[in-house]
C-alpha cells in the first residue's frame, strides 16, 4: 500500500493506494496549516483500511510547485515517515496530481500564474490563459486542486528512491531575502 500526501494547494489530501486503486483518501481546506492536518487525515485513512503504518511500503509527496511552506511540509512529512520506517519514497509534481493532459493553471505569487501543458516545465504569466484549461485561483470555477488520489494514475511510472532524494519543485526562489546589513548585537549575550 503506498501512502500519498499533497500540500502544495490551499486543499491538503491524503489518499492509500494499492495495485493502482485508492483505498480511501480524505483531503481537507487547510488555510496554512497543512502540517496541522495532514498527519490527522494519515490517521483517519488508516483507521478506514484497518491498517497501520507497517501496511504502508512507500510514501509518495506532491513535489509543487505550490506553496512555498506547504510543499515543504509535505515533502517532510514523506521523508519523516519513510527515514523511520526505512520506506521508499517518490514524487509526483502538483500539475500531474490536478490533472493528466491538457492545460493546468494555478496561481504563482504576486498575482502571476503557472501554466503547464502535460509535461513541459511551467510557464509563469501575469493572466490566465484563454480557452480550455483546469486549476485553482481567483476567478477560476470550478477550482480543481492536486489531489494525493490521482498519484493512483501514475503508479507503474513511480521512480523510487532513498527519502534524501525527495527534493521539492520550487520553480521559482523563495520570496525572502538575507538582511542589506548584518544584524548588530546577534550573539553577544550567548
Amino acid at each position: 500500500m503506498i501512502l500519498a500526501v499533497s500540500t502544495s494547494s490551499p486543499v491538503a489530501s491524503v489518499a492509500l493506494i494499492a495495485n493502482g486503486t485508492v483505498l480511501v483518501s480524505r483531503c481537507i481546506e487547510s488555510n496554512q496549516r497543512a502540517g496541522a492536518v495532514v498527519l490527522g487525515m494519515v490517521e483517519a485513512c488508516l483507521n478506514e483500511v484497518s491498517a497501520d503504518l507497517d501496511a504502508v511500503e512507500g510514501v509518495v509527496a506532491d513535489l509543487g510547485p505550490g506553496s512555498f511552506t506547504g510543499v515543504r511540509v509535505g515533502v517532510a512529512l514523506a521523508k519523516s515517515l519513510a527515514y523511520s520506517r526505512a520506506l521508499p519514497v517518490s514524487g509526483v509534481g502538483a500539475n500531474k496530481l490536478i490533472a493528466q493532459t491538457g492545460l493546468v493553471v494555478f496561481p504563482s505569487r504576486k498575482g502571476e500564474w503557472y501554466i503547464f501543458s502535460c509535461d513541459d516545465e511551467p510557464v509563469r504569466s501575469a493572466v490566465p490563459p484563454e480557452g480550455d484549461f483546469v486549476g485553482f485561483g481567483p476567478g477560476i470555477d470550478p477550482q480543481v486542486f492536486p489531489s494525493a488520489a490521482n498519484v493512483a494514475w501514475y503508479v507503474r511510472e513511480l521512480v523510487w528512491g532513498k527519502p534524501e532524494s525527495l527534493l521539492p519543485n520550487y520553480v521559482m526562489e523563495p520570496s525572502i531575502s538575507t538582511p542589506k546589513r548584518p544584524l548588530s548585537g546577534v550573539g553577544e549575550h550567548l
